[in-house]
């Protein structure tokens, strides 16, 4: 089946410069307030928890090695076996997932990068991150 569609011009709306100014002022009010909303609730977490002592970095993650080891640290470029589980904070786990990954090649959340940077061969970390 061949499907073909005729396209009907739409007219350009252009927006006044304090038009533009006013959405991206909202925009970045809404993304405050999300990022204030998710720290507050990741402190929490973290404050219940007592069974592990937290550090956070200067990008707002929350660390805790689960399993810590003496082992060999890992080294860029090195792959590696990754078991990475994601839940919501005292809720479902959203994603449980193994990967073969490469060490500092890029594609990983920066929270997940820096929490490897951090560990030695055999390690458990659990990483507390705002969205």
């Amino acid at each position: 089946m061949i499907v073909g569609c005729k396209p009907h011009p739409q007219p350009v709306k252009h927006l006044s410069e304090e038009k533009i100014d006013s959405i991206l002022l909202a925009q970045m009010q809404f993304t405050q307030h999300m990022a204030e909303a998710a720290e507050q609730i990741c402190q929490s977490a973290v404050a219940a928890d007592t069974i592990h002592q937290y550090a956070m970095d200067e990008f707002g993650f929350w660390y805790t090695k689960t399993i810590i080891t003496s082992g060999d640290s890992i080294a860029n470029e090195q792959e590696i076996l990754l078991h990475i589980q994601i839940e919501e904070i005292n809720g479902p786990l959203i994603s449980d997932t193994k990967i073969n990954y490469v060490l500092g090649a890029g594609d990983l959340p920066i929270a997940i990068t820096r929490s490897l940077k951090m560990m030695h061969i055999g390690e458990q970390i659990l990483v507390n991150a705002p969205w």
